[in-house]
């Protein structure tokens, strides 16, 4: 059924629908009564519209004594039964298939599950002109006996999910007769006119996961959001001459091809990385950054990948004098910037080094120790203008405006073809993403995540990878953290940020949990790649088959959820709706130099 548009706020209220079963007796479902739609004694007062378009009738026949009474129903000015909200039936009374004089008719409900009837009783009257009998009865159920049969009912109330039996009393010639036919209430959906298949309990908190806002601002970083900057951080980003061997950019592992990641279970640029590639949709979002949150920034983190050997296997001083030989790198940088401080000197900027803390003979460290302290403060700072000029950049890669976002757009203006962007299995999948399955517990917000760090028990390979507890202390020793002097807020935000991340929090192999959106394109799954499918995700989770043992002293979130194969799929289909794949295609690779 079509939701009507609401008023006010304009968000439709959500119909729990029943899939109408067999009765206990006899029911057989017939079609729509043309002679009793047709009939000038109905109660209808006008054509139906798309909206109040008749449900059809449901014919139950009595047995055993009575084999000739039958009885049709359907519900009145809707197409289904709402679960707890009241609603009428129309009711036809026939002997042999024709209109049944009787004494009176009775209408109740029970559910066997539960043991329990109904917690209001309906009125039965006569239809509007239908031919009276004899003027008697009482109301609760009880209704005035009708010469032609017709009856309504009205306020029957289902109150809850399940089976239902809605049984028909009727009185005749001193004996009753009874007639059962059973419905489903919300289990399953019946394949509607309406797209929408959710509660109001559902309802309300797919509101809460979208839409996702913009990004937030960045105070460390003054030019998170300069056009210039992005345009800049683009040309570094897809710039393989930042590398030890001119063949390794940051695109090489995140791809814009394969949706920003690399496809691999474990990553590899120069060499072999321990860990999987994260994608980068939606980077601008995060709080911490890596798998284990050893930075805090975006442009903090875009400096790492530069000097680690297993990635790009350059150093801070190598990057610098490839820009400084590059006029049109100049140009950008000082456009962003200001004064380019030039570095062609190379006796006071050797061709390469960095800090090499823990390797006090590393060729790099031992150019870096005939840096002056100046010279090194102005080296970090250029090099940490390349990388907010990156952050720039990663800021606009954005996911927003998946299917179901455009669900929820329907859910607030209650239009139909919106609501339709999400498929029933989807809807489903949604319902138990934030029930049974209780992905949201971590999986939460506009983002589909809570930004923070949780085991997971997903099995790994050889040895213990200290994730976020050695990563809290990485970061604090950072000389790029949100507190140190490179901020641009001069590291007011980080101060705080930092001395709320005790590393006591954590125990070894706790990891950040990803986003969920395009998740369905940015496969193999979890901080090493172990899963493959989404369908492995899910199946995982669903039945922990393999997984570590918890830690004694962890959290408790992941349990085996024992969801069906049905369940499971519908979970899947929710989650493919995530995807939004929708970027701009100038920003898909370099651009092209100034001119």
């Amino acid at each position: 059924m079509p939701v009507p548009p609401p008023t006010g706020r304009r968000r439709p209220r959500p119909v729990a629908r029943a899939a109408i079963g067999g009765g206990v007796l006899l029911a057989a479902l017939v079609g729509a009564c043309s002679d009793a739609n047709s009939n000038p004694n109905s109660d209808a007062t006008a054509a139906p519209t798309s909206e109040t378009a008749p449900a059809e009738w449901r014919t139950i026949a009595a047995a055993g004594e009575a084999p000739s009474l039958s009885i049709a129903w359907r519900p009145r000015d809707r197409r289904e039964i709402p679960r707890n909200v009241a609603f009428d039936l129309e009711v036809q009374v026939r002997r042999e298939g024709l209109p049944a004089t009787i004494d009176a008719l009775q209408v109740s409900g029970w559910m066997p599950a539960h043991n329990h009837g109904l917690v209001q009783l309906p009125t039965v009257r006569p239809a509007a002109g239908a031919a009276s009998h004899k003027a008697s009865g009482t109301a609760s159920g009880h209704g005035n006996d009708a010469a032609d049969g017709r009856f309504v009912v009205e306020g029957l109330l289902l109150h809850m999910r399940g089976q239902w039996e809605l049984r028909f009393t009727v009185h005749h010639g001193g004996r009753p007769s009874i007639l059962v036919d059973t419905v489903e209430v919300d289990t399953p959906p019946l394949p509607l006119d309406s797209p929408l298949r959710l509660d109001d309990d559902a309802i309300a908190r797919a509101l809460t996961f979208s839409p996702l806002p913009d990004p937030p601002p960045d105070p460390t970083n003054a030019v998170a959001d300069d056009p210039a900057a992005a345009r800049f951080g683009q040309a570094l980003f897809f710039d393989a001459r930042l590398s030890a061997n001119g063949a390794v950019s940051c695109a090489t592992c995140h791809d814009p091809g394969r949706s920003w990641s690399d496809g691999r279970t474990l990553a590899k640029a120069l060499a072999h990385h321990p860990r999987h590639t994260p994608s980068l949709w939606n980077v601008a979002y995060n709080r911490w950054f890596f798998w284990d949150g050893r930075k805090d920034t975006l442009w903090s983190q875009a400096l790492a990948p530069f000097e680690d050997p297993r990635e790009q296997g350059s150093s801070r001083l190598e990057v610098l004098h490839v820009l400084d030989g590059d006029p049109a790198s100049v140009e950008a940088y000082t456009q962003v910037f200001g004064i380019w401080p030039g570095f062609a000197d190379t006796e006071r900027f050797p061709p390469a080094g960095r800090p090499v803390d823990e390797q006090p003979l590393h060729p790099h460290q031992q150019a870096w120790d005939t840096v002056s302290p100046d010279d090194r403060l102005l080296v970090d700072r250029a090099f940490s203008n390349v990388g907010k000029a990156l952050a720039a950049y990663e800021r606009l890669i954005l996911s927003r405006r998946a299917p179901f976002d455009v669900f929820v757009e329907g859910l607030r203006d209650g239009d139909d073809a919106k609501l339709a962007a999400l498929s029933p299995a989807a809807q489903r999948g949604f319902a138990l993403f934030t029930g049974k399955a209780a992905c949201h517990v971590c999986h939460d917000g506009p983002n589909f995540t809570d930004l923070e760090f949780h085991s997971n028990r997903v099995p790994t390979g050889e040895g213990v990878d200290p994730g976020r507890a050695l990563g809290v202390l990485r970061l604090k020793a950072d000389p790029f953290n949100s507190a140190s002097a490179f901020a641009d807020d001069g590291g007011l935000v980080g101060a705080r940020k930092l001395a709320l991340a005790p590393r006591a929090w954590h125990i070894p192999g706790e990891f950040k949990t990803p986003s969920l959106r395009n998740v369905a394109v940015t496969a193999p799954y979890m901080h090493e790649g172990q899963l493959q499918t989404l369908e492995q995700v899910v199946r995982f989770y669903s039945t922990l088959e393999g997984a570590a043992p918890p830690d004694p002293s962890g959290e408790r979130l992941i349990e085996a959820r024992h969801l069906t194969d049905a369940e499971q799929a519908d979970l899947v289909a929710f989650l493919r709706s995530l995807t939004d794949e929708t970027l701009p295609p100038e920003l898909m690779a370099a651009p092209a130099p100034p001119r």
